[in-house]
Formats: structure tokens, C-alpha cells, sequence
């Protein structure tokens, strides 16, 4: 039995002010996934995201919830019922900097009407998972960036919600802090939240995301896992030329006379050319073979897959 849907996205369509920002997009959120979504600056990641939670209303369409009664029910019209099962992580903190990290999740907490006992307990499993245990008596802001982050995602978790929603959770993170940050994810997702995370950070979405939303031109362009995004463009190859002395005129000449090799960007860093190929595999290998017999001053070259990043520039610019 294949895993079910938790959340249906139909038809949706959202405008502010006078613009259209979304646009018929269809959607269906699978119960305990990663689904990341991504797309350009301006395309409407942060607006799809707040669609969900009822926070801007609807042009047209749904967004419906899969209830206990199995029946799927809409989100906007029973936003009170509804409003424990989102927690929300926006991309600038949320959380109250003159208050603790402790007393910042019991307010949040008792946002959501939980219980005494099992907010302490849902406190007490965040505070943990988010490692700020021995940090729970410092104020907000005297945290450092990284800590400021997690205590902002222990914020959106704290009344345990089903579905976890993070707009852009790493940015402006060095690389380890980024780790760390997708680690923590990962943990979330493992206790049985689904989450649908906003990102820029393609190669991560790679590792992380079961599945990943492309957003383009106000529509949902492709939905799919990492792998099924990459056979689209399977046949696409990254190569790189580099020569011994850094000049590559000659090199290039000889590789512009080949109508399947595109070139992307010269490197003036360390002599390289770095070049996207759109041919037969073992064609281009053979070609390049044939070069750098002819071609003394060629010391490297190397064909790989590209990274995710490359993809998602050839998938907007098309």
C-alpha cells in the first residue's frame, strides 16, 4: 500500500493586490514526506506557503486536510479547528528576543490550547531534539545565529503539529550551519511530521526532499522526485577542460566546431572551461579524446553529472 496523501492542494490560485502571484496550481502533500519547493526569487514560494496555512485568501481553489474521519476537509473554512495542525517557521524569527528560549515555547505553546501536561512534554522533547537543553534559561537574543534558527523551528513545533512548514530555513547560513540545519529536519521528519520546506539551496534539496515542486511562471511546472527531475535531463553532461599554461583559445575554437557542446562559462581562476554537453555520452568522450590527442597543452578533463543547481538554471531558462 503506497503511502497516502495528507494534504490536497487544488486548483489554487492567489492574488494580491492586483497581480497574480499563483495560478491553477495542483498539489497533494504525502503524510510523513519532505517536499521541497523551489523556484526563482519573486515566483511565489513564500505566497504558496501562506496560501496553505489560510493566511492569504484564495482567488480559486482548495487546500484541503485529510481529517480523522478520512474525509478530506478544507483548510480556510475551519481555520480555528485547524490551527494546531501547521507549524510555521517563516524566514525572519517569529519568537519574542526579550523573553527566554523557555518561556518563548510555553507562550507558543499556549497559542494552541495543549493541555498542561503535554505541553510540558512536547517542550520538553523540543528542547532536546533542537539541542538548546542547556540554553532554555537565556534570553533570545543573546543566542548566536545558528541557535536563533533552531529556536525559531522549536517555536513552530512545540504544540507537536502534523505538518511542519519552513520558508527559506538556511539562508544567510555558512555551510556547517546549513548542515546542521537540514540535520535537524531530518530529525523532525523521522518523529512523523511531514514537512514542505522553501528553499535555494538545490543540491541540499537533493539529499533531504522526497519530492521537490518546481514554481515557474505562477505554475507548479513540474512535481517529482530529484531522480525523475534529473531524467529529464539525463543527457546533459558537465565537462571540464582545464590547460597548462591558462590560455584556451585554441581549445576552444576546436570545441565550438562541435554542434552538441554548449559552453556555459570560461574559468579565469584556474585556467578551466567549464562546458555543458548535450550529446551522446561516449560521442562527446570520443571528441574530447580526439582533442587533447591533437591539443599538447590540455592537462585535464573530466565528465560529470551536473549538480542540481546546473538542472534547475537549464529548467528556468528554457
Amino acid at each position: 500500500m503506497g503511502i497516502k496523501n495528507i494534504l490536497r492542494v487544488s486548483n489554487l490560485s492567489v492574488r494580491l493586490g492586483k497581480k497574480i502571484i499563483l495560478e491553477n496550481i495542483d498539489l497533494n502533500v504525502k503524510k510523513g514526506e519532505v517536499l521541497g519547493v523551489v523556484g526563482i526569487s519573486g515566483v511565489g514560494k513564500t505566497t504558496l506557503l501562506n496560501s496553505i496555512i489560510g493566511y492569504y485568501p484564495l482567488l480559486n481553489g482548495t487546500v484541503k486536510y485529510k481529517s480523522q474521519a478520512k474525509k478530506f476537509v478544507s483548510v480556510q473554512d475551519n481555520l480555528n479547528n485547524f490551527k494546531r495542525l501547521f507549524g510555521f517557521s517563516a524566514q525572519n524569527p517569529s519568537f519574542y528576543p526579550e523573553l527566554t528560549v523557555m518561556e518563548n515555547l510555553e507562550y507558543f505553546a499556549s497559542l494552541y490550547d495543549v493541555p498542561k501536561e503535554i505541553k510540558e512534554q512536547n517542550i520538553k522533547k523540543v528542547l532536546k531534539l533542537v539541542q538548546l537543553e542547556d540554553h532554555s534559561k537565556v534570553c533570545a537574543k543573546n543566542l548566536s545565529g545558528g541557535m536563533k534558527k533552531r529556536l525559531d523551528i522549536a517555536c513552530a513545533i512545540a504544540h507537536n503539529p502534523k505538518i511542519l512548514i519552513l520558508d527559506e530555513p538556511t539562508s544567510d547560513m555558512d555551510p556547517v550551519l546549513r548542515e546542521r540545519m537540514w540535520s535537524l529536519m531530518e530529525e523532525i521528519n523521522k518523529n512523523g511530521t511531514t514537512i514542505i520546506v522553501a528553499s535555494h539551496f538545490l543540491s541540499e534539496i537533493e539529499h533531504t526532499c522526497d519530492r521537490i515542486v518546481f514554481l515557474r511562471d505562477k505554475c507548479a511546472e513540474f512535481i517529482g522526485t530529484p531522480k525523475e527531475f534529473r531524467s529529464l535531463y539525463s543527457k546533459i553532461k558537465e565537462i571540464y577542460i582545464s590547460t597548462k599554461d591558462g590560455k584556451h583559445d585554441i581549445v576552444l575554437k576546436k570545441i565550438m566546431s562541435k554542434p552538441f557542446l554548449e559552453i556555459k562559462h570560461v574559468s579565469r581562476k584556474n585556467g578551466g572551461i567549464l562546458l555543458h554537453s548535450r550529446g551522446n555520452k561516449k560521442a562527446v568522450s570520443d571528441a574530447l579524446s580526439n582533442i587533447a590527442r591533437r591539443e599538447k597543452n590540455i592537462s585535464n578533463v573530466e565528465i560529470r553529472n551536473p549538480s542540481l543547481d546546473v538542472l534547475f538554471k537549464v529548467f528556468v531558462e528554457k
